[in-house]
């Protein structure tokens, strides 16, 4: 196929990097995984639920047009419940969003605060899914640093003076 790597996360799903990546994914697999392409099969990311906290009139969340602009989450270990994958799709014979079977390489579970972990947004305006008790969820913007760089992206005017042709 010509891929080095694929995603299997969801449209309401974001990669949490670490900053000093500077939203660089092959310069993360390269420091983290020099010889990925041929050692391992896939990497599992972890998940975290956000959400509007429902229990706080002050939280004005819902008045944002952005999944990022949703900052509440469990303060819990993230999960492999809902758990992603990054594939090296040379190593891998099969796959569904959540794993991988048959690999010729390892599945490497990532560590999710030094690595990559997934934001999940599923239905965030009801607070984070399987939220449990708010007295146990915390304020995490750790995706705010990118949200003027969605908006920039959502607003930039296509240039319509391209001629595309078949040839």
């Amino acid at each position: 196929m010509g891929f080095d790597w694929v995603t299997t996360h969801d449209v309401d799903e974001y990669i949490r990097m670490p900053p000093t990546y500077n939203q660089s994914l092959p310069k993360f697999l390269g420091d983290y995984f020099p010889n990925a392409k041929e050692e391992v099969g896939a990497l599992r990311m972890k998940s975290a639920s956000f959400g509007k906290n429902i229990h706080d009139p002050t939280d004005n969340s819902v008045h944002h047009p952005l999944l990022v602009d949703y900052v509440w989450r469990k303060n819990s270990t993230l999960g492999n419940a809902r758990s992603k994958i990054l594939v090296n799709p040379q190593q891998v014979n099969y796959l569904d969003v959540h794993d991988t079977k048959g690999a010729a390489k390892p599945t490497v579970d990532l560590e999710p605060y030094q690595q990559l972990h997934i934001h999940h947004y599923k239905n965030p305006e009801n607070g984070p899914h399987a939220g449990g008790d708010p007295s146990q969820w915390v304020k995490d913007e750790s995706l705010s640093l990118y949200r003027q760089a969605i908006l920039d992206s959502l607003t930039e005017q296509p240039n319509t003076t391209q001629v595309y042709s078949n040839n």
